[in-house]
């Protein structure tokens, strides 16, 4: 056949590989030559689907298996293209053909590729369904690496549904088996996984110690990609304990490596982080030119949980340049898109924002109405930190209707919660109100205490305009000691 007489020097494979399935030359050395062809290309992160489309619909008589397997490499293009339903379109034919040609094996990785697209599909039913299938398979095949990789995919689901403590049982048992396997690149990514779990955690320790070890797992492996996502979540380390310099270099090299791997989805979230970076900063213009370039990768991407989170974060940038309109319009399209997702975290930032802004048009009770939904969401969601700015904004409505008891009840428990997620900003600005209720109450000695307390706190999260309000509020109760 012409595929295998022609030199391979001389070859140029695309057009050989298709003059041969075109004229049906095809048997099983063909087919593993297209997959071979086109996983070359996934690797080179230039993948075309031509060959191996046309091999896996090829009408000449082939092996189930080889079929199957051809759908399954099809299915990985369909994947790395955002072309989902497509690529579970394929999954679901090359599950069926394995399971005809008793390839246990095939069948495994075809339910773990299905977990990952149900996942991006936010279907997490499916997702776990088909996850668990896998695993019983690669159990049953004695596959130490593909259950290590179920595990960590499970523990995606788990993390996404709020499951904690089983995201961290799931990442903790792919960790173990990667290293039985010495897999220095499953290991990385279990890691990183688990970082982030400790992160939502507010084990801010843990969640740096195992993003670092990811990070040098990934550089041993050469694994441009992995570095570049540890990278980025080291960067949300940082940013939450208010350390804005290293945010912000850790952030800017995940950009370069992503842009290095050709990575569109990795550059959005990356762009996505330094909105926030910026943001913190009161940095406005260049806050709102990121998330915008973000808001443009992750529709190239077809990404819905990025759009939205976009969306929020530029809702943010509207509400801090007093373009209420703007921000509404932005919010409310997150909100949609979270819902779409299933992303509960997402849409109680959302109501949180939103609450923010009928809080600003002195609408008092539609403010509070959508900060305690925000309240019972991330409670569902064991989010301490979103919480935390829930109840500091209902002490803000309170402190607006003058009901000073509720408002300080409502932030001294936020005070509570910003301390136990390390916020440092966030405890600053509680302590501010705080002060403002004592001081309403005459209390002016206790309302300085809290004061000089908030300004060390804004100093030490390098936040110049928190810092500035707490001066503004010092000054006015020196007014009030002297008018007394």
């Amino acid at each position: 056949m012409l595929h295998k007489t022609v030199p391979q020097e001389l070859l140029n494979l695309h057009s050989v590989l298709c003059d041969a399935i075109k004229a049906e030359q095809v048997d099983s050395s063909l087919m593993q030559a297209s997959i071979n062809y086109t996983r070359w290309l996934l690797v080179e992160g230039n993948p075309v689907e031509d060959i191996i489309q046309l091999a896996a619909n090829t009408k000449a008589e082939v092996s189930l298996e080889a079929r199957a397997d051809c759908l399954s490499c099809l299915a990985e293009v369909f994947l790395r293209r955002a072309k989902l339903d497509e690529a579970e379109e394929s999954l679901n034919r090359g599950v069926e053909l394995h399971r005809q040609a008793q390839d246990v094996f095939g069948e495994a990785y075809d339910l773990q590729n299905l977990g990952n697209v149900f996942l991006r599909q936010h279907k997490l039913d499916a997702a776990e369904e088909s996850l668990n299938r896998a695993v019983e398979l690669h159990q049953q095949t004695q596959d130490v690496l593909g259950e290590a990789t179920d595990l960590r995919k499970l523990g995606t689901v788990f993390l996404r549904r709020d499951k904690l403590d089983e995201a961290e049982n799931s990442l903790n048992r792919a960790v173990e088996l990667h290293r039985q396997a010495h897999s220095v690149l499953g290991e990385a990514n279990d890691l990183r996984k688990l970082g982030g779990v400790f992160l939502r955690r507010d084990k801010l320790d843990e969640a740096e110690e195992s993003l670092t070890r990811a990070v040098e797992l990934h550089r041993q492996a050469h694994s441009v990609l992995g570095e570049a996502n540890d990278l980025r979540k080291l960067g949300d380390v940082f940013l939450r304990r208010s350390k804005l310099d290293e945010a912000e270099e850790s952030l800017n090299r995940a950009v370069e490596l992503h842009r290095q791997a050709q990575d569109v989805l990795g550059e959005a979230y990356d762009l996505q982080k330094l909105g926030d970076v910026f943001l913190r900063r009161s940095k406005l213009d260049e806050a709102e030119k990121s998330l915008s370039r973000a808001m443009e990768l992750h529709r190239q991407t077809h990404s819905t949980l990025g759009e939205a989170n976009d969306l929020q974060m530029l809702g943010d940038v509207f509400l801090r340049c007093s373009k209420l309109d703007e921000a509404e319009e932005s919010l409310n399209r997150a909100l949609e898109l979270h819902r779409q997702a299933q992303n509960i975290l997402g849409e109680a930032l959302d109501l949180q924002i939103l609450g923010v802004i009928f809080l600003q048009r002195s609408k008092l009770d539609e403010a509070e109405e959508l900060l305690n939904q925000a309240v019972e969401l991330h409670r569902q969601a064991q989010d301490v930190l979103g919480e935390a700015y829930d109840l500091q904004q209902l002490g803000e409505v309170f402190l607006r209707r003058d009901n000073l008891e509720k408002a300080g009840e409502f932030l001294n428990r936020a005070v509570e919660l910003h301390r136990q997620a390390q916020d440092v900003p966030g405890e600053a600005e509680d302590l501010r109100k705080l002060g403002d209720v004592f001081s309403r109450h005459f209390k002016l000695d206790d309302a300085e205490e809290l004061l000089n307390r908030a300004v060390k706190l804004h100093q030490q999260a390098q936040d110049v305009l928190g810092e500035a309000d707490d001066f503004q509020k010092l000054g006015e109760g020196f007014s009030k000691t002297e008018q007394a």
